[in-house]
């Protein structure tokens, strides 16, 4: 069976580094997709508006998944 991914790359984040977001993605490859949260830290601590951006992704992101 196959599992979806939905990768988010905070772009703000010092402990992620672009090389391991390509890692994922080759990983995954045609079953998932990437979103970048740019200026986001690792974990959207007063971004309300990153946080907001992201449930959304998520939302839709599995509202297309359930069709």
């Amino acid at each position: 069976a196959s599992v979806p991914v939905c990768l988010f790359d905070h772009t703000g984040d010092a402990s992620t580094f672009p090389s391991t977001i390509r890692l994922w993605q080759q990983a995954f490859a045609a079953r998932g997709e990437t979103h970048a949260l740019k200026g986001g830290n690792h974990y959207l601590l007063g971004q309300p508006d990153l946080l907001r951006q992201m449930a959304e992704r998520i939302a839709d992101f599995v509202s297309r998944r359930l069709e």
